[in-house]
């Protein structure tokens, strides 16, 4: 499980979304789906949440789309869109 936060401003409607990359100066579009996942990782949702939903609602095996979540969220890490928050909420104030 792991959480992100989007860094990119972003806009997301039911045809997919499209994030400003100014880094590169282009923008990102993604497909319906790569844009619910986006959606759902502006809400705080884990990457497990989502891919667990968009497997229950399509009927996709949980592998292929949990291997298809970390693919994208993966890539839209390493090009700076998002970043990852999950050691952030774990981290500080939590003793070990």
């Amino acid at each position: 499980m792991s959480t992100h936060r989007v860094t990119a401003a972003h806009v997301v409607c039911e045809h997919g979304a499209a994030l400003v990359d100014l880094r590169a100066g282009d923008l990102v579009f993604l497909n319906p789906t790569a844009g619910r996942i986006l959606a759902d990782l502006a809400t705080g949702a884990d990457t497990t949440t989502i891919a667990t939903r968009i497997a229950q609602a399509t009927g996709a095996s949980q592998p292929a789309v949990d291997r298809d979540v970390r693919v994208l969220v993966d890539a839209l890490t390493r090009r700076g869109l998002l970043e990852d928050t999950t050691t952030a909420t774990t981290g500080r104030n939590n003793p070990r």
